[in-house]
């Protein structure tokens, strides 16, 4: 039996010679690739809200420096990353060549309750087929 690491992911070839080793090689590969995809746009997008809100997670809103941005509550208008916080995250599909992979991206929610329309670099809203990976 080969194990082949790949950071913390590893390919495992089947203990019996199969006639669709190949296949399964293949699509062992697939869905390594998916799970990558989806783990480096979640740090992006992650990485995103962080550059907005101006602090990393699980750090206080007050520590925050109070600085306008370039997105808005969608209730009371508000400007200031410090009246922002974040608000977990929502499912995402994209269809790429090599299937469909799930993203969760990060959402935010004003001090007022009302949600903040995030802007994001990584993903252009309403694109769910993304051809720029090849």
């Amino acid at each position: 039996m080969a194990i082949v690491h790949i950071g913390k992911l590893a390919l495992q070839e089947p203990e019996s010679g199969t006639a669709n080793f190949v296949f399964e090689l293949v699509e062992q590969m697939r869905s390594m690739i998916l799970h990558l995809v989806s783990r480096c746009l979640e740090e992006s997008l992650e990485t995103e809200v962080d550059r907005i809100l101006g602090r990393q997670r699980y750090v206080r809103r007050r520590r925050a420096k109070r600085k306008e941005t370039g997105v808005y509550c969608s209730r009371c208008r508000s400007h200031q990353r410090q009246d922002f916080r974040r608000n977990g995250h929502y499912l995402r599909q994209l269809a790429l060549q090599w299937g469909r992979v799930n993203v969760q991206v990060p959402q935010a929610k004003c001090r007022c309750g009302g949600y903040v329309h995030l802007k994001y670099q990584t993903l252009r809203p309403r694109k769910r087929i993304w051809d720029d990976l090849a």
